[in-house]
């Protein structure tokens, strides 16, 4: 009966063990660090919300402004640009989509505005939504 009483405790015990140590070393965890960054449109302080103004375009053309980010804090972050809402027919791209930026560096990019060459004149605003990923 000993025997059999120690080989169930034993395991019992190297079960308890493993299942602590599975969890220990497999949990699943997430942290948001702030990414601190400064963005710049054509040399402007560029916030949420803030417009910016392409003028007047013309159908079948493109347009450029450059677009620049500065990571101000102290960690890597990725910029991952992302456009919503815009008019079925528009793109609008980011030449430096899914580059890295290290702390205290400049990352210099252009803008490119594409018109559809079958638009209709008129007032066209969208949202432009930009996401960035530490």
């Amino acid at each position: 009966m000993d025997l059999a009483l120690s080989l169930a405790l034993l395991v019992a015990l190297s079960s308890l063990v493993y299942a602590l140590t599975n969890l220990y070393y497999n949990m699943p965890m997430q942290a948001n660090v702030p990414v601190n960054a400064e963005f710049y449109v054509e040399g402007n302080v560029w916030q949420n919300n803030t417009l910016i103004n392409w003028g007047n375009v013309s159908a079948g053309q493109s347009y450029t402004k450059t677009f620049d980010v500065h990571n101000i804090g102290s960690c890597n972050f990725t910029v991952l640009f992302y456009v919503s809402n815009l008019p079925v027919g528009w793109s609008l791209t980011y030449d430096k989509n899914n580059t890295v930026v290290q702390p205290s560096t400049w990352l210099n990019g252009t803008l490119t505005l594409t018109v559809p060459a079958n638009v209709t004149s008129g007032l066209k605003t969208w949202n432009c939504q930009i996401y960035i990923i530490g």
